[in-house]
């Protein structure tokens, strides 16, 4: 080949990529402001969050930065499509002014409340009259969240307005022009790419028809629990973020809806209570309490020396193979407080409520709850747990306040709200805080436990990890005082007090991982953290004095393997009560019980 046509050759290669320079960022060069005002408002949170809250969360500021940018990108390409001006320019305007709101609203909900908007949030505001919106602005609204509000929006305005000037002014520089289109180009093309898997990848639940799926989803992280996808959601781009939250409760509204008739159907069911017994029941609902970790089930530390005692005296039955339908408290409790069964694939949304059921066979219900009080306080459980069927029909009380260690939200249910003194037979559900992550959050003054009693060896334990040990050991003991109050509230009544966790956990002593965070089904050993939990079943004197062969059907129980969707069926069968909805052979006390391989509600197989 000649030197002129390897000049040639050249120089038609460089026109091609200079064309390709030119087309890839013409959507860029035709739209700078627009490009550069889209993209910090896409990007604003993480950084805001930072900024404001001092936290360090660069991974999440990264990912946020380059969505930003593709989002920004797509957007600018679509307007340059538009070849009436006019169109272009209210196609811009209307983009712009979305997203300025809800850069304003994320900046108001960071600066008031210290968090990002979520769909709690949506449900709050969805469910918030006047009156509450008033009095919350009064609390929430400070000076100081004024100024910030506004020094971000300025931030953002003047960053819009200023960065094209720059790049102009480099642009007239001839020598460094080529060089920085090459620079741009290259940081353009590796940024949009990136931004544009993530977005597609954080579009994911959009295909999602199951609320659980979209849980189990959402839940998962890659090794890093700061990372966890719901979390990635609510720090992302607008696009990712609220078609999440669209998603999430649109499916949140649909199972709630066929739960709610299913509800409907069951108050028109007959209840048999001609051999319904008179005795108070205790439903005690724990949080993240690890079985092993029990002194109960043969942990070297006494971390429950009350249940201990109760289990000397003949009084408790302890279960030894129980496992919870999931190991993410929503999704547990809507599996355990219905009459649905996983391993024949029913559906919580399908199942009759069964407080609802003890109610109707005479029982007065009462749900303490020290996690929510009202539908307003989460998007999850709070709905169902507080749904208007369930206010109208199902209870005649329940908690009026939160707090932040157990043992004073008993001792107020006891002092205050005295369900003890009601006339009447009784089931009471106490939903309490447990040993919920971060346990050295759960309990009050001085630890029960030090790392010098973190005698196991492990070698990835290092101090703060037997630290983070012994405040769950601490919890749990603090736990154990909280449940033993619970029982000495109810000792001089015939009462059965049933204690259980919602679900598993992990901690540093059994496994080199932390939270529940990351699914590794495979993993026989992690299955039994995460869903074998411990269950009680303790009986008053007066109880066991009255009901000898309930007594003796409870302990001759106690070896059985089973699963807490199948809770309320057991609840029902010792109550006495006769509804079409009892299933003798799903009921772990009967005689009649019939145990088939259990499912959890993610479909994970235990038998």
């Amino acid at each position: 080949m000649s030197p002129s046509s390897n000049t040639t050759a050249t120089s038609g290669l460089i026109s091609s990529l200079r064309r390709l320079c030119h087309h890839i960022l013409a959507p860029v060069s035709g739209n700078p402001v627009f490009f550069i005002a889209v993209t910090l408002m896409s990007a604003a949170i993480p950084w805001m969050f930072a900024i404001t809250q001092g936290a360090k969360i660069l991974w999440l500021m990264l990912f946020a930065t380059v969505q930003g940018t593709a989002l920004s990108y797509l957007l600018c390409l679509l307007v340059s499509l538009m070849r009436n001006r006019v169109v272009r320019l209210v196609a811009k305007t209307m983009i712009l002014i979305i997203l300025s709101l809800l850069t304003l609203a994320e900046a108001g909900a960071i600066t008031m409340t210290g968090q990002p908007l979520t769909s709690d949030s949506v449900n709050l505001l969805l469910e918030t009259n006047s009156r509450e919106t008033s009095g919350f602005f009064s609390q929430y609204l400070s000076a100081k969240a004024v100024v910030t509000m506004i020094a971000f929006c300025i931030a953002i305005i003047a960053v819009s307005l200023i960065s094209p000037l720059i790049i102009s002014k480099l642009k007239q520089n001839r020598g460094g022009q080529n060089l920085l289109r090459w620079i741009a180009i290259i940081i353009l093309s590796v940024t949009v790419f990136a931004g544009a898997v993530r977005i597609i990848t954080l579009l994911r639940p959009l295909g999602f028809n199951d609320y659980r799926q979209l849980l189990e989803w959402a839940a998962q992280d890659p090794g890093n629990p700061v990372l966890v996808r719901v979390n990635q959601l609510k720090f992302s781009d607008p696009l990712s973020k609220w078609s999440y939250i669209c998603k999430e409760l649109s499916l949140q509204r649909r199972n709630l809806s066929t739960w709610e008739e299913t509800q409907q159907k069951l108050l028109t069911m007959p209840v048999n209570t001609d051999n319904a017994r008179d005795f108070n029941i205790i439903i005690i609902i724990g949080e993240s309490f690890i079985r092993a970790h029990s002194s109960l089930y043969g942990y070297y530390l006494p971390t429950s020396p009350r249940l201990a005692e109760e289990y000397s005296r003949g009084n408790l039955a302890v279960f030894t193979d129980m496992l919870s339908p999931a190991n993410f408290t929503t999704t547990s409790m809507r599996n355990f407080l219905n009459l649905n069964d996983l391993s024949s694939g029913e559906d919580w949304a399908e199942g009759a409520y069964f407080p609802l059921v003890v109610k109707m066979a005479g029982w007065k219900v009462f749900h303490f709850d020290n996690q929510t009080i009202s539908r307003t306080t989460d998007a999850g459980i709070s709905q169902m747990l507080y749904s208007p069927i369930n206010l109208s029909h199902t209870y005649d009380g329940g908690a009026d306040s939160v707090f932040d260690y157990d043992g004073d939200f008993t001792a107020h249910i006891e002092q205050t709200l005295r369900p003890h003194e009601i006339p009447g037979k009784k089931m009471v559900t106490y939903h309490l805080w447990g040993q919920h992550f971060a346990a050295a959050d759960r309990f009050p003054g001085t630890p029960r436990f030090t790392v010098a009693d973190i005698t196991i060896d492990k070698p990835w334990l290092n101090k703060d990890k037997r630290q983070e040990i012994a405040d769950y050991d601490s919890a749990t003991y603090y736990n154990d005082s909280v449940v033993g109050a619970i029982i000495d509230y109810w000792r001089d009544t015939p009462a059965i007090v049933i204690y259980f966790s919602d679900h598993g956990e992990d901690c540093w002593d059994l496994a080199p991982v932390e939270a529940r965070n990351r699914p590794m089904p495979e993993d026989k050993e992690w299955l039994d953290r995460q869903y074998r939990v411990p269950f009680f079943i303790w009986m008053s004197d007066d109880f066991r004095r009255d009901y000898p062969e309930i007594e003796q059907r409870i302990i001759l129980s106690t070896d059985r393997p089973g699963m807490l969707d199948n809770l309320g069926q057991a609840v029902i069968g010792l109550a006495g009560i006769s509804a079409p909805c009892y299933r003798e052979e799903r009921d772990i006390t009967s005689p009649a019980y019939i145990q088939r391989p259990r499912v959890t509600a993610e479909g994970y197989r235990f038998d």
